[in-house]
């Protein structure tokens, strides 16, 4: 189980605005029962999908096609940090730059704010937003 996704999580689940009721995941490794409890711990369900069923979790497999496509085959890394930065740099493209057509052209920094906006109360509002950059 990772430390570090353990840690992220944590922190993003006290600072969104929103409850994080449910998290779907593959069957890999990283999600191992410690890590079903530590959810359970946070008061989120842990679902699994189904073993070699990729489609059941077909937008994170469009994204890591994404990710593959326009990050991980066009850059070439030289060390970790290295990486970590175009990752952080490559992470604001895709979140605030980049409209996407599945979100009607928005971008997902956008797109969140305006669900944000019409379903959250006005006094959630007031917590700033942090991106996953920020928390993690």
């Amino acid at each position: 189980m990772s430390l570090t996704l353990l840690t992220s999580l944590t922190r993003s689940s006290r600072l969104l605005r929103f409850a994080i009721n449910q998290i779907q995941t593959d069957n890999g490794s990283e999600f191992s029962e410690a890590f079903s409890w530590h959810l359970e711990g946070l008061g989120i369900e842990h679902r699994k999908t189904k073993v070699r069923h990729p489609e059941e979790n077909g937008k994170v497999e469009r994204s890591h096609r994404t990710d593959n496509e326009e990050f991980y085959g066009i850059n070439r890394f030289v060390s970790i940090k290295h990486c970590m930065q175009l990752l952080k740099a490559w992470g604001k493209k895709y979140n605030h730059d980049r409209p996407h057509i599945s979100l009607g052209g928005k971008t997902p920094g956008d797109y969140l704010a305006e669900k944000l906006q019409n379903n959250v109360s006005a006094s959630a509002l007031t917590v700033p937003l942090k991106s996953v950059q920020e928390v993690g």
